[in-house]
């Protein structure tokens, strides 16, 4: 595979066959393309699939900088959990009325995703905490919190945040209405 060719998945610059961390069979293909994403710009994938056990996973690092910026987005109803939320490895995204700020860690990766699915992490999180609850009051700070979640998802009214130091996150909509609620800053 040479760095010329043109796939779906951007332009391919190298892919290779090699070892599975899960299975260890010689079966995981890896793919890394560059890929144009809009607003965003060059960002490299690499996706790993072993054809053996259906292990995969999938790395996107952004390839440029730029001012660093704040996006808010008001929620207003059920339409806007189809506006697309960009958030690079150095953003942090917050839900005020939730109280939730997701930071980037050591091995955050750039994702794509809609409101939609920042609540279902949102609610994830939550469960996640209520599991691993070693008292009753984490126990019932985590349900108050799945509790809010789901108010939050009946209401429909919140805030979205994105604070990204380099200016390589976005927030997408479609329609005129939603996209006058996109507010931008830049923020040094």
């Amino acid at each position: 595979m040479c760095d010329s060719d043109i796939t779906v998945w951007g332009r391919t610059v190298n892919e290779y066959i090699t070892v599975c961390p899960v299975c260890r069979e010689g079966a995981m293909k890896v793919r890394i393309a560059i890929h144009n994403v809009p607003n965003i710009g060059d960002i490299l994938m690499e996706s790993r699939k072993c054809s053996k056990c259906g292990y995969s996973h999938t790395y996107t690092t952004p390839m440029e900088v730029r001012e660093g910026t704040r996006i808010i987005f008001r929620v207003e109803g059920e339409d806007d959990l189809r506006v697309k939320i960009v958030r690079s490895p150095f953003a942090i995204l917050r839900i005020p009325e939730l109280g939730l700020e997701i930071k980037p860690g050591p091995l955050a990766t750039m994702f794509i995703t809609n409101i939609e699915g920042i609540i279902e992490r949102a609610k994830e999180i939550g469960q996640t905490y209520l599991t691993l609850a070693t008292d009753k009051n984490e126990y019932n700070s985590s349900k108050r919190f799945i509790e809010k979640v789901e108010e939050l998802k009946k209401n429909m009214r919140f805030t979205i945040i994105i604070e990204d130091p380099y200016g390589l996150s976005d927030i997408l909509a479609l329609k005129d209405e939603q996209r006058k609620r996109i507010k931008k800053e830049v923020i040094k």
